[in-house]
């Protein structure tokens, strides 16, 4: 178990490469390679138990916290391991939104690292 609350740096990403190949497949998709290099521009997320599952961005978010990433990475590890997502997750964004720097994505893999602790689960 880990000790209260799990705090978690979620590093932003810089592509270095991106290559889309000719064609796609059955499902219409292109085979892509890239090369991502991650930065020391950070935002922190912050797991700790909690009555019901709620999502904090600082500074505040405007969409609904059932739409963020993290709150649909808490709610699918939750389902996945047969249990309730009974925490509140803070997330002091630092990296910017929609700059194509994996905010979204590595604020919910730091969730699910951070669930991964509280709940006793083997990474």
């Amino acid at each position: 178990m880990a000790s209260l609350p799990v705090r978690i740096d979620a590093p932003c990403k810089i592509n270095l490469h991106l290559g889309v190949h000719v064609g796609t497949d059955a499902s219409g998709y292109h085979r892509v390679d890239t090369v991502m290099a991650a930065t020391s521009l950070v935002d922190t997320v912050t797991v700790e138990p909690a009555a019901e599952l709620a999502v904090e961005c600082i500074p505040p978010a405007d969409f609904p916290q059932q739409s963020n990433t993290a709150y649909k990475a808490a709610v699918a590890l939750a389902a996945a391991y047969d249990r309730a997502p009974l925490v509140r997750i803070v997330i002091e964004k630092r990296i910017p939104v929609a700059a194509g720097l994996g905010g979204p994505s590595t604020d919910a893999a730091a969730v699910i690292k951070a669930l991964c602790g509280l709940w006793d689960i083997d990474l």
